[in-house]
């Protein structure tokens, strides 16, 4: 039985942009509140509405719905509370970074060891509307985020 891939990515969510922090921490609330029965919606829709993008939980739902039904070994999503990415969360936020820039290759490439063939291609057609909803809310996937451009 294919085992999911729990190793420390050695990435901190400190160090992510404001896109992926809220991504990791949706994905995470998302498979918790799966795992507890409660409505995903109503449990992922504090920061979503904070940013105006309320539309995106669907979005987000569905990738997660698509992702869960389709992966071909179990993916290895964290508790909310941890500070440090497992490698799959980080190989998903790595797939959202590619598809903000456009590089639709590098994801595919990147889901495939996830989900392959023709549903990597159903996951990244939903991952990219949820991208372009969360860049039209100034959310994005790349970026430094501890360094800052200072005049002096």
């Amino acid at each position: 039985m294919l085992q999911p891939n729990d190793t420390d990515s050695g990435v901190s969510i400190s160090s992510l942009s404001d896109g992926s922090i809220l991504f990791i921490w949706s994905i995470r609330t998302w498979v918790q509140a799966a795992f507890q029965q409660r409505c995903v919606v109503r449990t992922l829709y504090p920061p979503y509405q904070q940013h105006q993008r309320v539309d995106a939980i669907s979005v987000l739902d569905e990738c997660m719905s698509v992702l869960s039904a389709c992966a071909y070994r179990p993916v290895s999503i964290r508790c909310p509370h941890t500070q440090v990415l497992s490698e799959d969360e980080y190989v998903l936020v790595e797939v959202l970074q590619a598809l903000q820039r456009g590089h639709e290759q590098t994801a595919e490439k990147k889901l495939s060891p996830i989900v392959a063939g023709r549903l990597n291609r159903t996951f990244r057609r939903v991952a990219q509307e949820y991208v372009l909803l969360m860049h039209s809310a100034s959310l994005n996937f790349s970026g430094v985020r501890n360094l800052r451009l200072v005049e002096s």
